[in-house]
């Protein structure tokens, strides 16, 4: 058993020429008692222990352990499709948060009784653009934020959570580097204050949408265009007659930075 004393047991186990990394070893070293509960668990969560190892310890009745084998990368893509059907739910969410299941199986977990199933999916960037499609419409905003936040979600369900009755789910739409400028024009007109920073923040703004958002109500927003690289001299200039100081100050340094910007590409 691995000890505070000794916390190199396992992986001098694993290193030892006598000892071959196979299924076989696993069951001998657990038959003689060698190793215990924990010890199997800590082989369980290593990504460098064989397949047929942790086919094996997938199988075992510790749930615990089934579930580390679950988000264990180096699982076959085939013993997790088992596992994704576990009684346990525990280690079903594992399943759905491994990026090295299948597209297929993460479909059907996407239908999963748990919500945190279907959340975990929803997060998972090896979810496909279909399966996020669907998932966008569970009622759930957790579940819908998780998709909102997912690399892999495409535009056209963007689009629709950005309509989302949930402000977190719209600002977490306006992070998502995927967010179109036709979605990001949509949300500058957000009601949230939040959901108008993310958009300020964003890699896809056009400085058409940071002039309008120069006119914000909140002090803050209107510092965070005037700090921003691309907008305009034309906003500069009206943030610099600001009613905030920081704004004004912001603003008149951005445009010292475009001017010498300007004075080194001519030169």
């Amino acid at each position: 058993m691995v000890t505070d004393k000794d916390a190199t047991y396992v992986e001098y186990l694993l290193s030892e020429a006598g000892y071959p990394k196979t299924a076989e070893w696993l069951r001998g070293l657990s038959a003689s008692e060698v190793l215990d509960i924990t010890d199997q668990l800590d082989i369980a969560e290593r990504p460098d222990v064989a397949s047929d190892v942790l086919a094996s310890l997938a199988t075992h009745e510790d749930w615990c352990i089934r579930q580390a084998v679950a988000g264990n990368s180096s699982t076959d893509p085939t013993v997790l499709a088992v596992l994704a059907r576990d009684k346990i739910w525990h280690v079903r969410c594992a399943v759905a948060s491994n990026p090295f299941a299948l597209s297929g199986t993460l479909a059907k977990l996407a239908r999963d009784i748990v919500l945190n199933v279907r959340y975990a999916v929803g997060g998972n960037p090896s979810t496909s653009s279909r399966t996020l499609a669907r998932l966008a419409t569970v009622a759930d905003y957790d579940v819908q934020r998780a998709v909102a936040r997912n690399s892999s979600t495409s535009r056209q369900t963007l689009a629709v959570l950005a309509r989302s009755a949930s402000s977190r789910v719209r600002y977490t739409v306006a992070t998502n580097a995927n967010a179109t400028p036709a979605i990001l024009t949509v949300l500058v007109n957000d009601s949230d204050a939040d959901v108008r920073r993310a958009v300020v923040r964003s890699s896809r703004v056009s400085s058409k949408m940071l002039a309008q958002l120069a006119k914000d109500k909140i002090w803050d927003i209107r510092y965070a265009v005037a700090k921003n690289p691309i907008t305009s001299k034309k906003t500069l200039a009206e943030l610099a007659m600001d009613t905030n100081q920081e704004v004004r100050d912001a603003a008149i340094y951005s445009e010292y930075l475009q001017g010498e910007g300007s004075a080194d590409d001519r030169a």
